[in-house]
């Protein structure tokens, strides 16, 4: 048996070997992906999806498995705020912690590795297909069905076994050999299909098949290789659009490299066979429709796509890349990849070539990377790409997958400069703060306090850090405790209370008298506490001169604020700095 290949047991096999285990297993593993959510209330697509999972019977649960964990996966992945694991730790975890669910045929398929999973999706999607095929086919076709059910059954171990539709091919001894001929197989069962059953009755049966497998696996990177089993005939934008960019680079990439094999064996029969040759005529008009259609399909997603070969040598541009460039497709096709790069990228993506192919490592291909492009002006812009890599039989192909950000980095750069501003701006607020003589402050809604500057430290002799997060209201003298809950009282009401006098604590306990004018604190139009003024007016022999200075810098300190800041005095508007005259329509 091939070493990377693990032949699955079949679900009987798997409920025989633990059906009520698998059932409790499949619960707790439901219970333990959804407890992952970070925020359920706001998951309600999945959630509710989970909600109908619990409420299917045991062997309906194991089928609907595979496709409900993927769709978690997706979730805790990709949109989850907290995003705990990534793709390959999850699996891990759910592997070991969750080891008997592997038995189960369908679901361990996902957990398998790449070349793997592969094989397992085409095999599942061949075994789909014959036993529908089994249930309609007539007797006079049932010996010939049985035993392409039996070769596709026993995968991978098929030495004693004759390939079907009498193919000459030696046993596979590759994941891409078994993949290339999983698809000659799927081909000519179609056209079997086609001759016994009709046209319309083929195309059903595989329609129904792919639509099945679709449902469940399509989330897994691999699905791409279902489409590949597919005729080329039955393929259409809807089964397209169900991949993501990365599938239809994949595909395209297969399907244009059977067209070159389908070309190079036209070549070679050279008129000898003329049944051979027709058959191949007729295959190779089918899958340049194909190859058209994915080119097609390629032209409509918003990244710029372009593929070269192993040598650097341009093979398929999408039409984002030439927008992106400015370009058009014949004056890329052939071209050597660099035509796109600024001159200072050349050279280290040649070593960077030479490294990969001597020691198969990279430190691009794979990552999310930030580098310039070269357009055909000669200009240079930013760029964000990603490059993968794309083995078919021999060949090896590297995709990137472009964005033009130079947009996005202005706006970063304006944003930047807003971001220093602001910050200057609260330099100075904060200075302006930190000198004044008077008691500055802010509550929270609970009445704690949020901030308070140097002046309380000096005024009070405690020191601030032993007052964060308290009741303002402790500070303040036993008997003035309810006027001063009553002042906090309206601001709360969005109010903006008159001064009042209260007597504060020292750490001396002795009390002097303070002036209080607090006010709302609004931020974005809600409000989010008060900010007060504490004036010490224990003094009143204190200098007039004193006063009035100390009065500039209160104006000063008001008018700078950001936030909204409304004084009444009698009842009366007495003072309304820029943010709060906004607020009211007021110039």
């Amino acid at each position: 048996m091939l070493q990377w290949f693990r032949k699955q047991p079949t679900n009987s096999q798997a409920s025989n070997n633990g059906g009520d285990l698998h059932i409790a297993l499949t619960r707790k593993l439901i219970d333990f992906l959804s407890s992952q959510i970070s925020a359920p209330k706001r998951a309600t697509s999945i959630m509710s999806q989970i909600a109908r999972f619990k409420e299917l019977p045991p062997t309906y649960q194991e089928k609907e498995l595979p496709g409900l964990y993927l769709k978690i996966e997706q979730y805790l992945v990709d949109e989850d705020q907290m995003q705990k694991f990534t793709k390959a730790q999850l699996r891990k975890t759910v592997k070991y912690r969750y080891e008997p669910l592997m038995e189960l045929e369908n679901f361990s398929i996902i957990f398998e590795g790449e070349k793997q999973q592969e094989l397992l999706l085409s095999q599942l999607l061949l075994k789909n297909l014959i036993l529908r095929a089994n249930s309609v086919v007539e007797n006079e076709h049932e010996a010939t069905f049985a035993a392409i059910t039996e070769w596709i059954f026993q995968l991978p171990d098929i030495d004693s076994l004759k390939t079907p539709f009498n193919l000459n091919e030696p046993i596979p001894t590759t994941p891409g050999q078994w993949i290339n001929l999983l698809v000659k197989i799927s081909q000519k069962l179609y056209y079997h299909l086609e001759d016994i059953l009709g046209e319309a009755e083929a195309a059903s049966l595989f329609e129904k098949s792919y639509r099945e497998i679709a449902e469940t696996y399509r989330p897994l990177e691999t699905f791409y290789v279902v489409v590949q089993l597919m005729p080329d005939k039955l393929l259409d934008e809807n089964k397209i659009g169900l991949l993501t960019g990365e599938q239809i680079r994949n595909v395209f990439l297969n399907k244009v490299s059977h067209l070159q094999k389908i070309n190079d064996e036209l070549s070679e029969t050279n008129g000898e066979l003329k049944d051979t040759q027709s058959e191949l005529i007729i295959a190779q008009d089918t899958a340049m429709e194909s190859v058209k259609l994915f080119h097609s399909v390629l032209n409509t997603v918003e990244e710029g796509i372009v593929t070269a070969d192993a040598k650097g040598k341009i093979i398929l541009v999408n039409e984002q890349i030439l927008k992106i460039f400015g370009y058009e497709e014949e004056e890329l096709a052939g071209k050597s990849i660099e035509v796109l790069m600024p001159e200072k990228y050349r050279e280290q993506h040649r070593k960077g070539m030479e490294r990969y192919f001597d020691t198969q490592e990279s430190r691009a291909i794979g990552q999310r990377l930030i580098l310039e492009g070269m357009r055909k002006d000669k200009s240079v812009f930013p760029l964000e790409l990603q490059i993968t890599e794309t083995r078919i039989s021999d060949r090896i192909f590297f995709t990137a997958a472009m964005h033009d950000i130079s947009q996005s980095v202005k706006n970063e750069t304006e944003l930047k400069k807003l971001s220093d501003d602001l910050r200057r701006s609260e330099q100075k607020y904060r200075s302006l703060i930190d000198t004044v003589q008077d008691i500055i402050f802010t509550l929270s809604l609970d009445g704690n306090f949020i901030s308070l500057n140097p002046a309380f430290d000096k005024t009070t002799e405690w020191r601030r850090d032993e007052w964060l997060g308290k009741p303002f209201t402790q500070i303040v003298h036993p008997d003035d405790s309810l006027n001063a809950l009553k002042l906090f009282q309206l601001v709360l009401q969005n109010e903006t209370p008159p001064p009042a006098e209260l007597r504060i604590r020292q750490k001396s306990d002795q009390y002097i008298t303070g002036e209080f004018n607090i006010v709302p604190q609004i931020q974005n139009g809600k409000m989010i506490g008060a900010m007060g003024i504490a004036r010490i007016v224990a003094h009143p022999r204190q200098e007039e001169a004193g006063h009035k200075l100390d009065e500039k810098r209160y104006v000063k300190f008001l008018e700078s604020s950001s936030d909204a800041i409304l004084l009444y005095q009698d009842g009366k508007l007495v003072f309304a700095n820029a943010p709060a005259a906004a607020l009211l329509g007021a110039e």
